[in-house]
C-alpha cells in the first residue's frame, strides 16, 4: 500500500530527492502537490521557484513563484534573493535592473551580513561600471559566509581579484585572492589561469605559470582563455612549434574566437606569412597585429 505524504514539508523533501536525481517530472509534481498542501508557506514556495529557475530553466514560473513567496512573507531574503537570481537569468532592460537594485538594496536592510546577497551586488555593480563600490560590497561578501557556499566564496575572490588588479593596481593584493581561490577549490575555472598570468607579470617565474596553465587545462579542456595564455608564455619562451598546437587546439574549440584569431595570427606574420596573418586578423575583427 502506497501511503501518501500528508505534510508538504515531507513531500517537499521528497520533491528534493527526485530533483536531485534528475528525475524532473516526478520533481516537479511532488513540489506542486506541497505546494497545493499549504499554498502560505515562503519557504517551499521558494523552493519550487528555485526548481524551475535551476533545474527547469523556466525563469517566467519560477519569477511567479518566487513573488509569491514574497506576497506571503515580504521580508523572506531567499524569495527575495531568488527573485534577484531569476529576474538576472532573464537578462531584460533597464526596468528589471532597477529592481534588482531594489531588490539587493532591500535584502541588505533585513540582513546587512547576508555574504552570498553582498557577493552578488557587488558582481551586479559590476556590470554597471560601478567598481569602487562593486570592490566595497565584494570585500563585506568574503568577511561572511552566510549563505554563501564555497564555490560562491571563490567566485567573489576571483571577482575581487581582478577589480583589485585592473581598478587599485593591488598586484600583491590580488595574487593573494587567486592563491586562496586555487587553494579552496583548484578547479574552478579562470582560478589557476588567472594566478598563472598574475605570477608571470609580477615575478616573471615562468615555471609555475606553466604548470598552473598545463593543469588548467587538464582540468577544464574548454577553457579557451587558458589556451592563448600558454601559448603566449610558450612564445615568450620561444617555443613557438608547441604555442601553435595550443592555438591550433583552441580553433577547434572556437574557430572565431577574436583573442585566438590575434594569437596565431601573430605567429603568421613572424614567420612572414603576412597574407594568412591578415586574413586572420581580418576575421578577430582587427586591421593589423599591433592592434588590440
Amino acid at each position: 500500500l502506497k501511503i501518501e505524504p500528508r505534510n508538504e514539508v515531507t513531500m517537499a523533501n521528497r520533491a528534493r530527492a527526485f530533483e536531485l536525481s534528475n528525475d524532473l517530472i516526478e520533481a516537479q509534481s511532488a513540489y506542486e502537490a506541497a505546494v497545493a498542501l499549504n499554498p502560505l508557506n515562503p519557504k517551499i514556495m521558494t523552493n519550487v521557484g528555485a526548481f524551475f529557475s535551476e533545474s527547469m530553466k523556466d525563469q517566467g514560473r519560477a519569477e511567479t513563484y518566487m513573488r509569491q513567496a514574497m506576497a506571503i512573507d515580504p521580508n523572506h531574503v531567499p524569495a527575495l534573493n531568488g527573485l534577484v537570481t531569476t529576474l538576472s537569468q532573464k537578462g531584460a532592460g533597464r526596468t528589471t535592473r532597477d529592481e534588482e537594485q531594489s531588490l539587493f538594496e532591500r535584502i541588505l536592510t533585513i540582513d546587512p551580513h547576508h555574504g552570498k546577497t553582498l557577493a552578488q551586488y557587488g558582481s551586479f555593480l559590476c556590470e554597471q561600471k560601478s567598481f569602487m563600490p562593486a570592490l566595497e560590497y565584494l570585500q563585506r561578501a568574503l568577511q561572511s559566509s552566510k549563505g554563501k557556499t564555497v564555490v560562491d566564496h571563490v567566485k567573489t575572490l576571483l571577482l575581487f581579484g581582478d577589480l583589485l588588479q585592473n581598478m587599485n593596481k593591488d598586484f600583491e593584493g590580488a595574487e593573494k585572492a587567486y592563491e586562496e581561490a586555487v587553494k579552496l577549490l583548484p578547479n574552478q575555472r579562470g582560478a589557476k589561469r588567472r594566478l598563472a598570468v598574475l605570477s608571470w607579470v609580477r615575478h616573471d617565474t615562468t615555471e609555475k605559470a606553466l604548470k598552473l596553465l598545463k593543469e588548467a587545462i587538464e582540468t577544464d579542456p574548454q577553457d579557451i582563455e587558458c589556451y592563448v595564455q600558454y601559448a603566449m608564455l610558450l612564445l615568450d619562451e620561444g617555443d613557438e612549434e608547441q604555442a601553435e598546437q595550443l592555438l591550433i587546439r583552441a580553433l577547434e574549440l572556437d574557430s572565431r574566437n577574436p583573442l585566438v584569431l590575434k594569437a596565431y595570427a601573430e605567429i603568421l606574420a613572424d614567420r612572414g606569412d603576412e597574407e594568412a596573418a591578415l586574413r586572420l586578423l581580418h576575421d578577430a575583427g582587427l586591421s593589423n597585429p599591433t592592434d588590440s
